[in-house]
């Protein structure tokens, strides 16, 4: 028979979010329950790839009333994460059920009713806490019919191992694309990378000063429309404004006619890679031919 809890709380997923409510709920003497569809807590960071280390410096990154240890490196790797995860929810007794799978959640009589594969749970509130990057998208690409090589999404990326001496195509710049193709250029890959527009790329620590806290801190100045003088420019810059953005529309229509016009040259362009990755969903009318921009590593 199926079982039935009643709580004040429903948190969903047992990852870093989940963790963390259940620990600020804990300490409030607050009931709640904590389902989790995998086998233990941060299934998602175990399936990633081996590489993988927090973007961000581990000051700003623990969770909530348990800093990382003092040997952790600035920037925290995979299996260290994990491990302060796991240890983070036996420090609070957090006691995920797990292998249990959210059917569905709705309102009933005041409350919120979660139904799973084994069971009800009503509460007084849910937290979902899945995160936004649990399903991984392939994007359909015109012309991919005709690439002979394996095409797969970056959470199926594990090293640089099966792709050594072979030519890969990263497709994306996000975190995952860079480190990935980084990864795959140290360790013998000919590696491209092809991203739909201009990016910018910063060292992560110049001058040794974490890019993140220099960000933080530049918030913090006075902005260049609070300076004596900015109503004025703004008033004279309105016009070239107003210039180059019809400029720039011209500039844009200019492209998309040639961009249609060769959208069937993705075969014989990057038909030479033996593998293709990607690792973020472009637009549909940016990825054929040289409508990608291309940098070679």
């Amino acid at each position: 028979m199926a079982s039935e809890t009643h709580g004040d709380v429903v948190i969903i997923g047992a990852g870093p979010a989940g963790l963390a409510t259940g620990a600020c709920l804990r300490a409030r003497a607050v009931s709640f329950d904590i389902i989790e569809k995998d086998s233990t807590v941060a299934s998602s960071w175990r399936a990633r790839y081996e590489r993988l280390r927090l973007h961000t410096v581990k000051r700003s990154s623990a969770l909530p009333m348990v800093p990382f240890p003092r040997e952790y490196p600035r920037y925290v790797p995979r299996d260290l994460l994990i491990k302060y995860l796991q240890d983070y929810a036996e420090r609070f007794d957090l006691r995920p059920r797990f292998n249990e799978t959210v059917r569905s959640v709705h309102r009933v009589d005041g409350r919120w009713l979660v139904k799973t594969n084994d069971g009800r749970h009503r509460a007084r509130a849910v937290v979902v806490a899945t995160g936004y990057s649990a399903v991984p998208y392939l994007p359909s690409i015109e012309g991919s019919e005709c690439f002979a090589g394996p095409m797969l999404h970056s959470s199926s990326y594990v090293n640089a191992r099966p792709f050594e001496g072979r030519s890969v195509l990263v497709v994306g710049l996000g975190n995952s694309g860079a480190e990935i193709v980084l990864d795959l250029a140290e360790n013998g890959a000919q590696t491209t990378l092809s991203v739909r527009a201009s990016a910018y790329l910063a060292p992560r620590d110049p001058f040794g000063v974490p890019i993140q806290q220099l960000s933080i801190l530049s918030a913090l100045l006075p902005s260049a429309a609070s300076r004596p003088g900015a109503r004025r420019a703004r008033s004279q810059s309105s016009t070239s404004a107003r210039l180059r953005a019809s400029a720039t529309k011209r500039s844009q229509s200019a492209a998309k006619s040639r961009a249609s016009a060769r959208k069937a040259q993705f075969s014989a362009t990057d038909a030479r890679s033996d593998s293709m990755l990607s690792s973020s969903p472009p637009a549909s009318d940016q990825v054929c031919g040289s409508s990608l921009r291309r940098a070679t590593f």
